[in-house]
């Protein structure tokens, strides 16, 4: 009877272990993966202050299918829209719509695309 109780004892501590092992583990991938790279990043508005930011905030609004009006005006450059060019490609190629619907979604007569 000792015997069977400190094996269960162990087969407790051992999923105990490998439970807390996988919560930790899953936290710490999703916080890596949260602050890691964006692969639709593409390098072109570093030197616009402001313009990654714009880039990530319409990233981020054109997988939702949700287009901030105001920021596309915040986002206007002279060397362009980082807000409406993420938005566009994640409209399209994130959340699978054409480019057509997308650009319809915008509200703006003319999109400029680049």
């Amino acid at each position: 009877m000792h015997k069977a109780n400190r094996s269960m004892d162990l087969l407790k501590l051992t999923l105990s272990i490998g439970l807390v092992t996988g919560i930790v583990m899953n936290t710490n991938i999703s916080t890596a993966f949260a602050g890691g790279p964006r692969f639709d990043w593409n390098g072109e508005y570093d030197t616009i202050p402001g313009g990654p930011q714009c880039w990530i905030d319409g990233w981020d609004s054109g997988l939702e299918e949700n287009i901030d009006q105001d920021r596309i005006k915040e986002c206007e450059f002279d060397d362009g829209n980082p807000y409406l060019d993420a938005w566009l490609g994640a409209c399209e190629f994130g959340a699978g719509n054409s480019k057509e619907t997308c650009e319809s979604l915008t509200g703006l007569e003319c999109v400029k695309v680049r």
